[in-house]
């Protein structure tokens, strides 16, 4: 291990590599500890069966034929330092396959970014209603396992939607960080005119440091096809001042078949700005219409990095029947934590609840 995580150190392998593996497992306080050697005997080899007896056991209705299908997966490192989309097949049988996308901080060319694809493997498991396990073997490598935690958060019947998951081992790239992830099930079926009319966009950069809403029109036609759109920026200038902008979107995109997405996207108002590579998942849909996108930017906010601040930027895309749902931001700091020295940019949230006379009957109730 120690060899291991020396080559790891010097770059000899790639930093998608490091992300997925660290041998520091921190013990909780009190309870049950989970040692390094209990899950590394936990891990089984890509080729095994999944566990039988008491570990495989169907406690109500879900068990681990219920985890089967195309899944989209989204993963985050730190505060928002890491990113990875992924699209992940589950056989129903306790086995896995995917591909996985790594969005990372490349150190040797502080602050470009690194991307790297890798293809993944894996054993999972369903242990009580809800709660289960899995392990994800990087390029089919038995020597390199990573136990991962997993919670169902959606069923239908005896069919798992969606899970939420954390790895059990703390991030090597950002010492000690948790490593989570969404696991969403959809078919994938996609083109380029499966993202057709307009969505609502929100971006966040760094560590809840920048953020931006508006709307994007894609037109949906097949091929390289194009989008326009408008953005409301929300930026820091210095440790007091927030840097309001507003910019029309305008550039290209293509959707190919498991749901990854490349965009071009271009801040028509600002020629200094480079145009941003950007690529997103189709992580919910209907049918093969893309309903909800979460992706990131392949290079730095050029904002952000000027400051010296975590630089990946995270892109969020919800399809919407009329326009744009009300979201946005304060435009001051907030005095309270301004007054701390944390950052303080307020973001705001409004969803529609009905008519005044729903909200009277809701209250009598």
């Amino acid at each position: 291990l120690a060899a291991l995580k020396h080559h790891l150190t010097h770059r000899t392998m790639n930093l998608s590599v490091a992300v997925l593996l660290s041998f520091l497992c921190t013990a909780p306080a009190s309870g049950r500890r989970l040692s390094r050697e209990h899950l590394s005997k936990s891990a089984k080899s890509p080729d095994s069966p999944p566990d039988s007896g008491e570990g495989a056991r169907s406690f109500g209705e879900l068990e681990t034929s219920s985890i089967s299908g195309t899944y989209a997966m989204v993963l985050e490192t730190g505060a928002n330092l890491i990113s990875a989309l992924g699209v992940v097949d589950y056989d129903g049988d306790g086995h896995l396959s995917g591909s996985i996308r790594f969005n990372e901080l490349d150190e040797d060319n502080s602050p470009e970014r690194l991307l790297t694809t890798r293809d993944v493997t894996g054993t999972y498991s369903l242990e009580s209603p809800g709660l289960g396990n899995q392990t994800f073997f990087l390029d089919g490598n038995a020597d390199l396992a990573v136990p991962a935690g997993l919670l169902v958060t959606k069923a239908e019947g005896t069919n798992v939607h969606s899970l939420e998951g954390n790895f059990l081992f703390p991030s090597y790239t950002v010492p000690g960080a948790l490593v989570r992830f969404t696991m969403t099930q959809r078919v994938s079926n996609f083109h380029t005119n499966s993202l057709n009319g307009n969505y609502a966009l929100q971006i966040v950069g760094g560590a809840n440091m920048g953020y931006g809403s508006g709307f994007i029109n894609f037109d949906g036609v097949e091929g390289a096809g194009t989008f326009t759109g408008r953005l409301l920026g929300n930026a820091p200038e210095d440790e007091h001042e927030r840097l309001l902008f507003e910019t029309a979107l305008t550039g290209t995109y293509e959707v190919e078949h498991h749901g990854f997405t490349t965009m071009q996207i271009t801040f028509t108002d600002f020629p200094d700005f480079p145009v941003f590579p950007s690529t997103a998942l189709i992580v919910h849909a209907n049918g093969s219409q893309g309903l909800s996108l979460r992706g990131n930017f392949e290079v730095p906010s050029p904002v952000l990095a000027a400051l010296g601040v975590p630089s990946l930027v995270r892109t969020q895309l919800d399809y919407l029947l009329t326009g744009p749902q009300p979201t946005g931001n304060f435009e001051v700091p907030s005095p309270v934590l301004a007054a701390l020295g944390v950052p303080s940019l307020v973001t705001t949230q409004l969803d529609y609840l009905g008519p005044s006379e729903m909200t009277e009957v809701a209250k009598t109730q």
